[in-house]
């Protein structure tokens, strides 16, 4: 069963009944609600009263619309049904915990965010219909009212987070932590970037959505480098080549992998969109004078 309301200006009208709700915490995502109901014999409220006592008449509810009548949307969605109880074995914390990603030499890509030519992300080709897949379904379970055990985030936990960019739920590993523990600072790890949660936008990982590889490969481009000889890409060079290359289906080719910790995957992006001729992205920054071949 799903709450109809209307506003009443004291509270809200369900089935007849007055109940009152009151906006615990702000921020965020998802405001947290408490909700009072009046006492009545009719079995239903009797339901509810059960379903919204002690510790679970506190929800996170759905996120809303700027502007509207937020506890009455709010209120409207909230489903009526048990909330999904996760127990802590279903939690997973370690990034160890999820299948490695099995790269081949080369392979077809998404190349999902960019920083610069030695700092973007791919997703293989491969898994983009699981991915799909899952991605749907995250944001349908996260959406829903679910009682998860309590966790105190450290730094290196994976996570699910909602990013208000993007207006959805993600996979997200913690980077750091704010001294006041308010704000979360996530790396998305199946697109690559990094985004600053609320905490009460941040809810743990589980096994049924940990089963798919993290899908974002950081890499870098080889057979060039700023054309000042630096290690550093100016602005010009950074734009060019997010241009050329982001949120595309390109081939990447491995060459070489950092023997240091960073496991940086050193790779070429070739655009084989062109019939006649394969296109090296790194050509193209030597072409347009924003880029040198390195002296190796």
């Amino acid at each position: 069963a799903v709450v109809s309301t209307q506003s009443t200006g004291q509270g809200y009208v369900v089935d007849q009944t007055q109940i009152e709700a009151e906006v615990v915490e702000e921020g965020g995502s998802y405001p947290l609600v408490r909700i009072y109901l009046s006492s009545t014999p009719d079995e239903p409220i009797k339901e509810l009263n059960r379903l919204l006592s002690t510790d679970k008449n506190l929800f996170k509810l759905p996120p809303t619309t700027p502007n509207t009548d937020k506890l009455g949307l709010d209120l409207a969605n909230l489903s009526l049904a048990n909330p999904t109880v996760v127990g802590s074995s279903e939690l997973v914390l370690d990034q160890d915990s999820i299948p490695k990603l099995s790269l081949q030499r080369q392979t077809e890509a998404l190349i999902s965010h960019v920083n610069h030519p030695y700092s973007w992300f791919f997703q293989c080709r491969e898994f983009q219909d699981q991915f799909r897949v899952m991605g749907d379904e995250i944001n349908k379970f996260y959406s829903q009212p679910v009682t998860f055990p309590e966790v105190i985030w450290k730094v290196s936990h994976m996570c699910v987070a909602f990013c208000e960019q993007y207006q959805g739920w993600y996979r997200a590993k913690i980077q750091q932590i704010s001294p006041d523990g308010r704000k979360l600072q996530c790396s998305m790890v199946d697109y690559g970037d990094i985004q600053t949660i609320p905490v009460s936008a941040v809810r743990p990982l589980i096994k049924r959505f940990a089963h798919i590889p993290i899908q974002a490969c950081q890499a870098a481009l080889c057979g060039v480098v700023p054309s000042d000889g630096t290690l550093v890409w100016g602005d010009e060079a950074k734009k060019f080549f997010e241009a050329a290359v982001s949120e595309r289906m390109l081939w990447v080719r491995l060459v070489t992998v950092d023997k240091g910790p960073s496991h940086i995957l050193w790779m070429h992006i070739i655009d084989t969109t062109d019939q006649e001729a394969d296109v090296y992205i790194s050509n193209l920054l030597v072409e347009k004078g924003l880029g040198i071949r390195p002296n190796v």
